[in-house]
């Protein structure tokens, strides 16, 4: 029997569809629709290794970086209720440590301050550990207190923005750079909200970052890994 792709497409969203309507019946306690979603805490950035500063050539320096803050804001939608899409952005901001390069002596790295703005898409899983119960009875607390928890792991893709301003020296002159780049990321994150009422979620969260490296006019960065600490909410409509 011959089939036909626009069958199979059909039949696909039929069985997605009523894998969707049958996850958010009562009998599973699922939710699905549009929801809010924001975080804020410690963004910690492993050392950065840079390639040049502001035209100097420090091949092989890697810098140690002081904890700076991230805040993201974002929207996603549950469409099916341990599954959801997402749409992030946000800013992140951290400094350098004054150091010289090996090698290097007569150049300081007095400062390098950078911002990050990523926009992202993403998919997270928020499994069900404990469903609703199928009769009026009344649910063991052990049972109100998984329903009211919500463990949750996501990553997606997307890139970023680098705002620079960078500034080094040496015994004769002093040598600056700014500007931005945008460059590919990725990310990967875990955490765990607690219900605060039936629309709100408290937690906490972690998040790991990649970026590719940078280049802001004469400056030139390798890859940056970050990892942010934070406590997180959500608004489900």
């Amino acid at each position: 029997m011959k089939t036909t792709i626009p069958g199979l497409v059909g039949v696909w969203l039929v069985a997605l569809a009523a894998a969707a309507d049958a996850a958010d019946s009562p009998e599973n306690g699922g939710r699905t629709g549009l929801y809010v979603i924001a975080d804020a805490g410690v963004n910690f950035v492993q050392n950065v290794g840079f390639k040049s500063i502001a035209g100097v050539d420090v091949a092989g320096t890697e810098v140690e970086i002081d904890p700076g803050a991230r805040a993201t804001l974002g929207v996603g939608w549950a469409f099916v209720p341990d599954w959801s899409v997402e749409l992030e952005s946000g800013v992140a901001c951290n400094e350098t440590k004054t150091s010289s390069p090996p090698g290097n002596s007569f150049l300081n790295i007095h400062s390098a301050r950078v911002w990050v703005v990523p926009v992202t898409v993403g998919l997270t899983w928020r499994p069900t550990i404990a469903p609703q119960p199928k009769s009026g009875i009344e649910i063991e607390y052990g049972q109100k207190f998984l329903r009211k928890a919500h463990p949750y792991i996501g990553a997606g893709f997307g890139g970023a923005t680098f705002f620079g301003e960078f500034k080094a020296s040496s015994p004769f002159e002093t040598l600056k750079d700014s500007g931005s780049d945008t460059v590919f990321s990725f990310y990967a994150k875990a955490g765990l909200t607690w219900d605060v009422t039936s629309n709100v979620e408290l937690g906490v969260q972690y998040r790991f970052s990649h970026f590719s490296g940078f280049t802001i006019k004469q400056t030139e960065s390798e890859d940056i890994l970050a990892h942010t600490v934070s406590a997180a909410l959500r608004f489900k409509f």
